[in-house]
């Protein structure tokens, strides 16, 4: 991943989290087997996220998440290249 699109995910994943330190090996599949956990970080991603981005990230966008990606997520390495593919530059607009 090019352009700062690695360290974006990494932030967004640790919010997610409320973790200060990225850890890829750090367990998080008890949190996201949790149907209710689940609805929550889907809200917190689709609305919180592109708000965030939007004011601290202007060049980058979001692609909606829908909690049945969580499936399978183990670690926070593996919730975090969920969150990088859902990462896309925003549009540039012509001068």
């Amino acid at each position: 991943m090019a352009d700062g699109k690695t360290d974006l995910a990494e932030e967004i994943t640790c919010r997610s989290f409320k973790v200060s330190k990225y850890k890829a090996d750090t367990k998080v599949n008890k949190r996201l087997d949790d149907l209710d956990e689940q609805a929550a970080m889907e809200a917190f991603l689709n609305v919180r996220v592109p708000d965030w981005l939007l004011a601290h990230h202007p060049a980058w966008g979001w692609i909606v998440i829908h909690a049945h990606e969580f499936e399978g997520i183990g670690t926070m390495g593996e919730f975090n290249d969920l969150i990088a593919g859902h990462l896309t530059p925003s549009p540039i607009e012509a001068p």
